[in-house]
């Protein structure tokens, strides 16, 4: 077969592709080809934009030698470097964004967003490079200037040195991070903490170790080291420069070639996630509500005897989800049991001081979500009783159940009769207890006064007092 006859099948073979698009395929860690690209992108420009916030940053250095208002870094910098530095972070920015459109970055970006990743991790590379390069360009003042020429050429000497070790280590890392794409190399072994002995690719240990070499030979090549680096603890030795290096690079690592796996709360749908909580609609059907590990759940239904969905407790529920000792308040939290600590009164009632604190462990439809003091009263008499707080130091909630204290049938409450205080008026039955709780509205708490008055001693006759009580109850 001739190249003539080859070239119409080449054609049509074209257009055929050209009609119907590959599709990006996901590889084993989740990265689609797009979002690989988008990675190299974000690196590369990490890399460059370290390079040239140091030229940013000696040049401040520089000037700050003789202007006080200059400010290097690492945690702001004056207007003239912040500028500086701005133009190459936007240009930075402008170019990460051609390259990672759309969805093409890697959800763990952030949640998949392209347009925070860069900013966020530009202004991490600023804040590194000026930590990387302060013990570098410090000042001996062994002379009027506070270097000399020998020891400001060993100064430009190793901050190429470490600029250039910098690059190096990102472009070992994303050849590793390459073969990881392909399916050569497991994840684990691409990253800085598997190095040295610890599982690393021995491509990738090859290629750090090789970068190490060059840097060391051109530190040492240094010549007059400033004293100051000796000043230092520990002693900027070459050793210890290339760690410093490595420093500043190790955390940029993980977060440039992380490994693209599915988000909760990135407003996507993707993985084997059920539902994502940050979208709309959720996923989820319309009895359902998204959890905060992007699964379904029934929406709680509180004393529905299940503790379901974001209730931590149901206090009709048998166990109520709450430890020994606690209660379960409104399905909203557990707190200590109120009901584990109540004072016994005597049938003729009286007068009560105490000071409430802790956490709520009860309330009632007239509020009460402060601490409570638990008090038990049977009274011999049947008629109308009034439980008062009138004086009380606090905005004081009272509410009374029939029977136990534990049963959540209330017989009443009253809130702000007298005041912040209160007083409730109740008909109660002899031989009946009646346990009265000292509550806070709003959460209030501090100390209180308690006064039980039994029936038959209010209103004078049993008649009379329940006339005058039933209407007490309509108003307070």
């Amino acid at each position: 077969m001739t190249i003539r006859s080859i070239t119409p099948l080449l054609a049509v073979s074209l257009v055929l592709l050209a009609a119907f698009p590959t599709r990006a395929q996901e590889s084993p860690d989740g990265l689609t080809s797009r979002e690989w690209q988008c990675t190299r992108r974000s690196a590369r420009e990490v890399s460059e934009y370290a390079a040239f916030a140091t030229e940013c940053l000696l040049e401040c250095n520089e000037a700050a030698k003789t202007d006080p208002l200059r400010f290097c870094g690492p945690f702001g910098f004056d207007a003239a470097t912040d500028f500086c530095l701005s133009r190459g972070r936007v240009l930075s920015q402008i170019r990460m964004l051609k390259a990672c459109v759309g969805e093409d970055c890697p959800e763990c970006y952030f949640g998949g967003s392209c347009e925070d990743f860069p900013r966020s991790v530009l202004f991490n590379t600023e804040r590194r490079t000026a930590i990387r390069l302060r013990p570098l360009l410090c000042d001996d003042g062994s002379s009027p200037d506070g270097s000399s020429a020998a020891e400001e050429r060993c100064v430009s000497r190793l901050v190429g040195a470490s600029s250039r070790f910098q690059s190096h280590l990102r472009q070992c890392f994303q050849d590793c991070q390459q073969r990881r794409q392909k399916g050569r190399v497991e994840a684990e072994a691409c990253g800085v903490g598997a190095l040295d002995g610890n599982g690393a690719d021995g491509a990738l240990q090859t290629c750090v170790d090789q970068a190490r070499v060059r840097f060391l030979r051109s530190c040492l090549k240094c010549g007059d080291t400033p004293e100051c680096w000796q000043g230092t603890s520990p002693p900027l030795t070459c050793p210890n420069a290339m760690a410093l290096v490595e420093q500043s690079w190790a955390p940029q690592e993980p977060t440039l070639f992380c490994a693209d796996q599915p988000i909760c709360g990135d407003g996507r749908i993707s993985g084997e996630e059920e539902c994502d909580f940050d979208t709309f609609p959720s996923g989820c059907g319309p009895d359902d509500f998204c959890n905060s590990q992007c699964g379904c759940e029934p929406f709680p239904i509180c004393g529905d005897g299940q503790v379901t969905g974001f209730e931590p407790c149901d206090f009709s529920a048998d166990p109520d989800g709450c430890d020994e000792g606690e209660v379960c308040n409104g399905c909203s939290f557990c707190a200590p049991d109120p009901c584990a600590d109540v004072t016994e009164v005597e049938p003729s009632g009286g007068t009560f001081f105490g000071t409430t604190s802790g956490d709520s462990g009860a309330t009632s439809r007239c509020g009460g979500a402060g601490p409570e003091d638990v008090y038990a009263w049977t009274p011999v008499q049947s008629g109308v009783a009034r439980f008062e707080t009138c004086g009380s130091s606090f905005d004081t909630v009272v509410h009374v159940r029939a029977g136990s204290c534990g049963d959540f049938a209330e017989a009443g409450c009253n809130n702000d009769a007298c005041g912040e205080s209160s007083r409730l008026s109740l008909f109660v039955q002899a031989g009946t207890t009646y346990v009265v709780f000292v509550d806070g509205f709003g959460g209030a708490q501090g100390s209180y006064r308690l006064q039980i008055t039994p029936p038959g001693t209010i209103y004078g006759s049993p008649q009379r007092a329940f006339l005058q009580g039933t209407t007490d109850c309509l108003f307070e």
